[in-house]
């Protein structure tokens, strides 16, 4: 039997965050994933609702295209790793602005 302070010696607050982290991590690629295959799904169905009707309907191609090609990006292209790379070049973009910028906008006032 498991006694109350072994149980309590291998639980921590910082064990806890660890693991919620990782699950929400895998969560949250997998429903990336799952929104890139809606995607190429939907824009496979408008292509090839576009190309059927005739010109009797209406057809945003650019927009379909690049929902697909998007769509295929997040689907097999990496998911979540890919979201967190174009994430974190712009938060570099940020820093870098506002390393140049700041110091100018002191010298306005």
């Amino acid at each position: 039997m498991i006694s109350v302070s072994q149980f309590m010696n291998g639980w921590s607050i910082n064990n806890f965050l660890t693991n919620l982290n990782k699950n929400l991590n895998l969560w949250g690629g997998l429903l990336i994933v799952v929104i890139g295959l809606i995607m190429v799904i939907v824009a496979v169905v408008k292509i090839a609702k576009g190309l059927m009707s005739g010109h009797n309907g209406q057809t945003n191609w650019v927009l379909n295209i690049v929902l697909f090609f998007l769509g295929g990006a997040l689907a097999f292209g990496g998911g979540w790793s890919l979201v967190k790379g174009i994430s974190q070049g712009g938060s570099d973009t940020l820093n870098d602005l506002g390393k140049i910028a700041l110091p100018y906008l002191f010298t306005l006032f």
